[in-house]
């Protein structure tokens, strides 16, 4: 089967308004840390305590997302992984304005556990759509979260000058991230498009537009390797097609 060109570059648009929603919301919450400091009454050890009990969010998720990826899907995981992020903002806006430092600090385990998630599929996701546009794309996605950061740092700043309650922002930026990669998502390509998609021709009379061949990656073996993201170099092809040997063997006597 072919993946039609509207399609895949449907998913080449998700795929970079999911890059923008990390983006911006990473940095609208990082705008709005000082006020959750200062309603926390933190200090520097304190912030340094909370910061290493978030990173086991972050190991729990990040080794064991290629898995959930696979077993489940781009889709499901990347929902899964927004899920997680939002109430993570949700729970550190309520320890913020309970003052409880417990609350706030499951709920930047929270954060970290689902910003590992959700990045590690949208990665695996930019990897596939570009297999399937046969070009390259990826720096391109990967740029959008530059922009997003800009956004939300603009959108973070202002807010904090127009006095904006800590927890309407909080809220409303879970909310808001919830909604728009909720929905954008719905549009990834799935491995198994890609791993069928077969040569196809260009535009031509009476269809609609198929992506071309000979452009870009090999889709099957992008698909493959978003199964096994950490597969050894030493499994790769080698110079005459077979498969690569690995550097030192055994020597016989």
């Amino acid at each position: 089967m072919s993946v039609p060109y509207s399609r895949a570059h449907a998913a080449l648009r998700a795929t970079g308004i999911v890059y923008v929603c990390l983006g911006f919301g990473t940095s609208a919450w990082l705008s709005r840390l000082p006020d959750v400091r200062d309603d926390l009454g933190l200090t520097p050890a304190t912030i340094g305590t909370m910061l290493l009990i978030a990173s086991l969010g972050s190991l729990l998720t990040l080794p064991t997302s290629g898995p959930i990826v696979t077993k489940i899907g781009a889709r499901a995981s990347g929902r899964i992984g927004v899920l997680i992020w939002a109430l993570g903002i949700v729970c550190a806006g309520l320890g913020a304005l309970n003052a409880s430092i417990p609350l706030a600090t499951a709920g930047l385990v929270l954060l970290a556990a689902g910003n590992g998630l959700w990045g590690a599929t949208m990665n695996i996701e930019a990897g596939l759509v570009q297999a399937a546009v046969r070009r390259t794309v990826v720096p391109i996605i990967q740029a959008m979260y530059a922009v997003g950061m800009l956004g939300g740092a603009l959108l973070g700043a202002l807010a904090a000058q127009m006095g904006l309650p800590l927890g309407a922002h909080l809220f409303g930026l879970a909310a808001l991230e919830l909604l728009a990669c909720g929905t954008a998502v719905g549009f990834y390509l799935t491995k198994e498009e890609v791993a069928a998609l077969a040569p196809a021709r260009d535009k031509g009379e009476g269809g609609e537009g198929l992506v071309s061949a000979g452009q870009g990656p090999d889709p099957r073996r992008v698909a493959r390797e978003a199964d096994c993201p950490h597969r050894p170099h030493g499994h790769e092809r080698g110079p005459h097609g077979g498969r690569g040997e690995r550097l030192a063997q055994p020597v016989d006597g």
